[in-house]
């Protein structure tokens, strides 16, 4: 019996909270990289560019966290859908849910770029940026917001590879194989007539060399090879049955 992995968390056993904490862990450390990519701006224009421009970036940092952690929450949703029908063994349903998950990520993701193109001017006003950098910022956090929608179908797949966890590695592990939704066992493939001949043959063809070989060296020394040739109609009567019994 094989052993079960010692780092898989069990989270039906035992207490809870250290075991979410550690779940909890990689999705946080997600949002924070994706936070991370503004904060990356921000080193990039104070490098490169003069002026106002860090200020307008910095001042889009707020912002860029509300709707990162809010793309973050809002894939939560979908991954506990599917988790659940994975669980439940609804094969059928996996797929149809993987399609509506994408697809509700796609629109999703046009909607809120909609949003955040119209309501940035205001929401930037309301959180106090100054009126010297409003250009600026404006500028930089509408072609923020064009990326908006890459960033739900990213975090929505993400969600859709963490309701799978571990049971599709284990699958493959047993040599399975992901077909039409479901995990399927691969039937061997059955040699054909000339493959199982053809493999008789090259069994009993270096059999046959090795014998000629020692021919050579019985003349060589002008031995005696009755033996030899007795040996050799032996295995061509012995291949030719093999091979007269192959179906």
């Amino acid at each position: 019996m094989s052993k079960k992995n010692t780092k898989e968390l069990d989270m039906l056993n035992g207490k809870t909270a250290g075991k979410l904490i550690m779940f909890a862990i990689p999705l946080a450390l997600s949002s924070i990289l994706q936070q991370l990519f503004n904060s990356a701006d921000v080193a990039v224009v104070g490098r490169f560019a003069k002026g106002n421009a860090m200020a307008a970036v910095g001042s889009c940092v707020a912002l860029v966290g509300i709707f990162v952690n809010l793309i973050v929450g809002l894939s939560v949703g979908p991954n506990a859908s599917l988790a659940t029908i994975i669980g439940q063994k609804r094969r059928d349903d996996i797929n149809g849910m993987l399609h509506t998950i994408m697809t509700f990520g796609a629109i999703l993701g046009i909607v809120l770029m909609g949003i955040g193109i119209g309501t940035a001017k205001v929401i930037l006003e309301i959180s106090g940026t100054p009126e010297g950098v409003l250009p600026e910022a404006l500028l930089y956090i509408r072609i923020y917001f064009i990326s908006i929608p890459f960033m739900v179908i990213y975090n929505f797949g993400a969600a859709i590879l963490r309701s799978f966890g571990d049971s599709m590695l284990d699958e493959f592990m047993k040599g399975k194989f992901y077909v039409n939704g479901e995990f399927v066992v691969p039937q061997p493939k059955e040699p054909t007539k000339a493959e199982q001949i053809a493999e008789i043959k090259n069994y009993y063809d270096k059999r046959f060399e090795t014998l000629e070989q020692m021919v050579l060296r019985r003349r060589l020394i002008n031995g005696d090879i009755a033996d030899l040739q007795e040996q050799f109609k032996k295995l061509n009567q012995e291949m030719l049955l093999k091979i007269k019994a192959v179906k």
